[in-house]
């Protein structure tokens, strides 16, 4: 299933490694307007990169080095230094759209390099940086090479050449270069107009080495205008040059056995007697190709820096120790092409690759170390050491790897080393400083030896099985991965917020945290029935999946916090009569939220003063929940009176305890469960506080019949406790999706009747989507009678919760003044989700302290106060000087009197509103959605941005942020998907601005069954029931928004204010032409606003578009002086634009 990851700043989007790192195939990444500098570059598989917004607003500075199918779409790379900005691999496929490549300028590096890939570009632009270059050297800004395919439409490289060598084919269409440049038996060919010319000098057109360029029609722009050709054949249709065009025959000067087929009038060869020396071409790197059997010494005769090596499947071998300063490429089966070496060295500031072989080192020798400062990238390479060698098969001493798709027997990475693996098997990983990335990785486990190994830096591991892991003085931290065991010693950490699946070892602990050491995971699923475990220092999993049984043997410093069914032992193996973990000695009671709850600084749940053998006083500890506290007051009461009817003889009154949990997110139900669990199993209704919580994916097997055997084995690891199914409603999901959530849901019930006195099941969840759940099945609303409804949180409690986090982890703050803060906050924030949400803020809120720190320094648990008036947007005095330095924005603007008026008074309003809260005295929930009237160019885009400023610097909106919207971006194609599209539209609109431009065009009158009228619908719930968390702006023009309002008798009473945009004057229309123009060029002010003015007053009413001819006349200008500079090559003042020119446009 592919999905679409928004990439950026805000809710529900990822930074753009996370979005890379964790997308799966055919995955979209949609990528918010910004700069992303990410100079050690990306590995891309089968994604799409789409850039939202304006051409050239989303740019990545970075390398993308593409092996898979992959899309780029509106996009700018800025290659980093000394690297490319694009590569696509032998096998890899890439399509770019719109796409600015931007090739470094400190080195050679071309812009984009296709070593044996395919590239297919339209309406692209590949462009070389010329900073401190001689102005007489065109350098490079493709490079086609090993049999490489590209097909080039509306795709440009100015200035610069485009290299097809080494048997590679290019297919072009409407494209224009500096050069193109052919070599090794490559071919260009074109069936419609290429454009070539360069101002360095440079001839347009080299063909050698038994290469073919067959055009139809050439265009020359600049000189000298000929061609080349050294063993080379040229066919061409037409040729034209200068401009206007004019016909012309193309000089074509040759070499060795070269051939031109062209007409006379297109093209001829110029006689070898005229022919005129030319000053020497830059060297162009080549590909060398090195069949098997043949020896280094003769390969190495021709091979120069930049080339590629070309091996045929065979034995070559490389006898002495080399600088890798070329590429190697495997041409064939990379199991079949083995090259043996004494060491192959990348040195500082080099980078290079190898591709599709198997590298083979001698005895006792590394096959390949990168130095500090060089860099290297394997893909589909096997790396293995000779027979008998202990050194590592790849030596990371401070450099960079980018490996995918790899096999490497021994990996070391030292010296601060940085190795990223996507793909790969490793036998052996060492790492002692530095840091590794993988992704989709196995690390090998051979008996009892250790596969991953760290005695410093540290390993960040994703969807991958990192083997027997053992941390002795480093960092591991994983996500969804696979271990066989997990040792941390000697101050090492193993972390992990996700899940981890753990296969026994034999003769091996599961898990040891030694004395100063730390291992810390969420949930760890394991195959074996008994686990063992080993703490002297810390370790703590909150939950364990797949064992029935452990023991944990404690040293007298270890700090445990473990699920309690784990047997305690000394390391005597004398059992322990209590659970030994930090919070025992916790007085402070926290409330339930977070994820699923709040957490202490260790990650487990603090209890309260009455101790942890009492959990109805822990539910009682609890912020908030009174409804759900009154209801489990009442459910323990049933209990105690039926045990007092049954000690006297007499049936109890019947009682079920299945139940359901409904709330929102981080509202505690988990804690709440779980503590519930222990008071009925205290009370003694349950036979043990066995708690097992589990989700849709524990329950749904993909495969055909396993579902009802995956979800009973679930049901009889909870036998006489607790199970509780979380997001109960996926169930659901899957079953109306073709799954098998109805097969469990079936398990569930039968096991329900057969167990009911020796189970309580538990299913929790959001209260809109449980109905569709209950819905599934009859069963369920009839075995299923307990509701308990988790309330949100208040404004006051959310305070509460904050401060309490913020006390457990020793901060000092201004009760007061963060209470009013994180109030203010919760009030318009569009994310209620509870203690999710409070726990956000304060991360956010440390972060401002750590930053303040960073400069000024101070006391490292203390939260000052000029630190929430950072976090909160600044202080009063701050908040108005913004105020007022925007509404000076504003009144800089030309013209537009009434607009300025009305969103000054509307700020007044603001502040009144604001005021009277604070004195006691607050009004209704005020709204401030608006419709901007008026013709297009009247400004309404760029007061809306100022209006969004404004609200955000007034504390009315959260962030300052506009989202612009049109009817395609609303109506959808189908029933239910305009809906879908404008929920998805109002979510990302949250918090700031949602601008609907032209939205009049939401109601087609005439048509009853356009789904633009959905799209109103959706709006207006959320214009009602959201009017706190963001404001809506629908704008167009005057007489059409007037009926557009008319639609829906809702509109006018949920959209209080309306803004009309008068046009602008032709003196204003003037005034803002200067402006434009003055921002770059001087100019006579006075004689170019009259032009403008007279120019726009002649104009037909239909044809003045305000703001959009001005720019428009400014554009003309520009152009008509940029002519003028070009007819008059003596002139001394280029940036003055003469009267004359002005004159012109009259």
């Amino acid at each position: 299933m592919v999905s679409t990851i928004r990439v950026g700043s805000g809710f529900m989007k990822k930074n753009l490694v996370d979005a890379i790192t964790t997308s799966a195939a055919g995955d979209t990444l949609l990528l918010d307007p910004g700069v992303y500098p990410f100079p050690n570059g990306f590995t891309l598989k089968s994604v799409t990169l789409r850039g939202i917004g304006e051409p050239g607003s989303v740019i990545l500075d970075t390398l993308l080095d593409i092996t898979g199918q992959a899309v780029l779409a509106n996009l700018t790379v800025r290659a980093p230094a000394f690297k490319n900005a694009l590569i696509i691999r032998q096998g890899a496929h890439a399509w770019l759209d719109s796409v600015d490549i931007i090739a470094e300028p400190a080195s050679d590096k071309v812009g984009v390099w296709v070593p044996g890939g395919v590239l297919e570009a339209t309406s692209c632009r590949i462009l070389r940086a010329r900073a401190n270059r001689s102005q007489d050297t065109i350098q490079c800004a493709l490079k086609a090479d090993a049999s490489a395919q590209i097909h080039l439409t509306r795709t440009s490289c100015p200035e610069a050449q485009v290299w097809i060598l080494g048997a590679s084919t290019a297919d072009l269409s409407h494209f224009s270069a500096g050069q193109l440049y052919l070599e090794g038996g490559s071919r260009a060919t074109s069936r419609d107009l290429i454009t070539l010319g360069n101002s360095l000098r440079q001839r347009q057109i080299v063909v050698s080495g038994e290469s073919t360029c067959d055009l139809v029609r050439l265009h020359t722009t600049q000189g000298p205008v000929e061609a080349y050709c050294d063993d080379g054949f040229l066919r061409l249709a037409l040729h034209t040059t200068g401009d206007p065009l004019q016909r012309a025959s193309l000089p074509v000067y040759v070499d060795g056995k070269s051939a031109v087929d062209a007409p006379e009038s297109t093209a001829h060869i110029v006689p070898p007697a005229s022919q005129e020396p030319q000053d020497p071409q830059p060297y162009q790197p080549k590909t060398v190709t090195w069949p098997a059997g043949a020896d280094w010494d003769t390969v190495v005769q021709t091979l120069r820096v930049e080339d590629t090596l070309l091996l045929e499947e065979g034995e070559h071998t490389i006898p002495n120790g080399v600088l890798l300063q070329f590429d190697i490429l495997g041409k064939g089966r990379p199991d079949k092409i083995v090259l043996s070496v004494q060491g192959l060295t990348v040195e500082d500031k080099a980078s290079h690759s190898l591709s599709n072989l198997t590298l083979e080192g001698v005895p006792e020798c590394n096959p390949l170390n990168i130095q500090d400062g060089g860099e290297a990238t394997l893909s589909a390479v096997t790396v293995r050491n000779g027979a008998g060698t202990t050194v590592y098969s790849v030596s990371v001493e401070g450099g960079r790897l980018h490996a995918d798709g790899c096999q490497i027997e021994c990996l070391g990475c030292t010296a601060d080393g940085a190795a990223q693996l996507s793909g790969c098997d490793v036998d052996t990983l060492q790492i002692d400083s530095g840091e590794v990335t993988m992704t989709g990785c196995r690390v090998l486990t051979d008996g009892t030896n250790n596969s991953t190994t760290l005695t410093g830096g540290k390993l960040t591991a994703t969807d991958s099985d990192v083997g027997i892991l053992v941390a002795d003085g480093g960092a591991a931290e994983l996500s969804a991965c696979e271990a066989g065991v997990l040792y941390a010693l000697g101050g090492g950490s193993i972390t992990s917020d996700d899940e981890v699946r753990h296969t026994n070892v034999p003769g091996l602990l599961d898990c040891v945290a030694d004395e100063g050491a730390t291992v810390a995971i969420n949930r760890l699923i394991c195959t074996d029935d008994e686990i063992s475990l080993k703490a002297g220092g810390t370790l703590s999993i909150n939950q364990i999946t797949g064992s029935g049984q452990g023991t944990v043997d404690l040293g007298d410093d270890a700090d445990v916090h473990l699920p309690d069914w784990i047997q305690r032992r000394d390391l005597d193996g004398t059992p322990l009569p209590t659970t030994r973990t930090a919070s025992d000695h916790q007085d402070r009671p926290v409330p339930a939220g977070g994820d699923d709850d709040v957490q202490d600084s260790s990650g487990q749940l603090a209890q309260p003063a009455s101790g942890p053998d009492d959990p109805m006083a822990a539910i009682e500890a609890l912020t908030g929940l009174a409804s759900v506290k009154t209801q489990i007051r009442r459910f323990l009461r049933t209990v105690e009176f039926n045990q007092q009817r049954e000690a006297q003889g007499h049936h109890g009154v019947e009682m079920t305890l299945h139940s359901l949990f409904l709330g929102s997110p981080g509202t505690g139900k988990t804690t709440v469960a779980r503590l519930l669990g222990k008071a009925l199993a205290r009370a003694g209704a349950i036979n043990s506080d066995v708690f097992v919580e589990v989700g849709q994916e524990d329950l749904v097997s993909p495969n055909i019949g396993e579902t009802p055997q995956k979800t009973r084995a679930v049901l009889e690891s909870a036998l006489g406790g607790v199970l509780f199914i979380d997001e109960a409603y996926s169930l659901y999901q899957e079953a109306g999706s073709g799954g098998y959530g109805p097969q469990a849901v079936d398990t569930i019930l039968k096991f329900m009747e057969d167990h009911r006195s020796d189970i309580m099941v538990i299913f929790a969840g959001y209260t809109d989507k449980m109905a569709d759940f209950l819905s599934m099945n009859p069963g369920l609303r009839s075995r299923v009678t307990n509701t308990f409804e988790f309330e949100d949180y208040t404004p006051d409690e959310i305070a509460q919760i904050g401060l309490s986090m913020l006390a457990d982890d020793g901060w000092s703050v201004n009760a007061e003044l963060y209470s009013s803060v994180m109030k203010r906050k919760y009030a318009r924030a569009s994310d209620h989700s509870n203690g999710r949400w409070i726990r956000n803020r304060n991360q956010e809120l440390i972060g401002v302290v750590i930053d303040r720190y960073a400069e000024s320094g101070g006391d490292v648990s203390a939260i000052l106060d000029e630190d929430l008036h950072t976090f909160s947007g600044g202080d009063a005095a701050s908040r108005a000087d913004s105020v007022d330095e925007l509404l000076g924005e504003l009144d800089a603007m030309i013209g537009l009197a009434p607009v300025k008026a009305f969103v000054r008074d509307l700020v007044v309003q603001v502040q009144a509103d604001q005021r009277l809260a604070r004195a006691g005295r607050p009004a209704s929930q005020p709204s401030y959605h608006m419709v901007f009237e008026g013709n297009p160019g009247t400004g309404k885009t760029t007061v809306a941005a100022i209006v969004a400023k404004l609200f955000g610097a007034l504390g009315i909106l959260e962030k300052p942020t506009v989202k612009t919207v049109e009817r395609r971006d609303l109506v959808g194609a189908w029933v239910g998907h305009t809906e879908q599209q404008t929920g998805r539209a109002i979510d990302e609109a949250m918090g700031g601005v949602l601008f609907v431009d032209e939205a009049y065009q939401l109601a087609v009158e005439g048509f009853e069954r356009d789904f633009g009228k959905q799209a109103i619908e959706t709006l207006l719930t959320a214009l009602e029931n959201k009017r706190s968390s963001f404001v809506a702006i629908f704008a167009g023009y005057t007489e059409q928004m007037e009926r557009f309002l008319d639609q829906n008798p809702g509109l006018r009473s949920r959209i209080p204010h309306t803004i009309v945009f008068p046009d602008y004057s032709p003196e204003e229309v003037g005034r803002i032409v200067v402006a434009r123009i003055t921002a770059d060029w001087s100019v006579n002010e006075e004689l170019l606003g009259d032009v403008a003015s007279s120019r726009y007053a002649a104009l037909e009413e239909r044809d003045r578009s305000n703001g959009r001819w001005a720019r428009t006349f400014a554009e003309q200008l520009e152009l008509a002086h940029k002519r003028w500079i070009v007819q008059h090559p003596d002139a001394a003042e280029l940036t003055r634009i003469p009267d004359e020119v002005i004159q012109g446009l009259m």
